[in-house]
């Protein structure tokens, strides 16, 4: 069923379903609520993750990633939905967007490092002037 692979990209996702609906855009609990889903929503999953591949989607066949541009597998959970293989080398916006955010906090770390640094410099002189009186 549909409703089981969503519940699949959600813990793929290592989102909660309240997450999952936020970022879709739907209603809280709709899977709650549904044996099956319309294709307004299946649009909207499909494009707020378009790393999932359709068909595995609507049928369960294939994979449920797409191939990325080099032709590898990202990840692969089976039709059966018992298999998980492959490697973990897709980037989402939000996994780009948490990178960047990283990259930001890092260089802010290693300026105020810097700075410490400095300081511990000074002190450090001040010290063996006041030793020297």
């Amino acid at each position: 069923m549909i409703v089981e692979r969503i519940r699949q990209i959600i813990d793929y996702k290592k989102i909660s379903t309240r997450q999952f609906c936020i970022e879709v855009g739907v209603a809280n609990g709709f899977l709650d609520k549904v044996k099956d889903v319309g294709s307004e929503k299946l649009l909207k999953i499909l494009n707020t993750y378009p790393e999932l591949s359709p068909e595995w989607l609507l049928t369960g066949r294939g994979e449920m990633l797409k191939k990325n541009e080099k032709g590898g597998i990202s990840q692969t959970i089976s039709g059966d939905n018992n298999t998980m293989s492959g490697n973990d080398t897709y980037m989402g916006s939000s996994d780009k967007e948490t990178i960047s955010q990283l990259k930001e906090r890092l260089a802010e770390a290693e300026r105020k490092l810097e700075e410490k640094d400095q300081q511990i410099s000074k002190l450090i002189n001040v010290i063996e002037k006041l030793n020297s009186i």
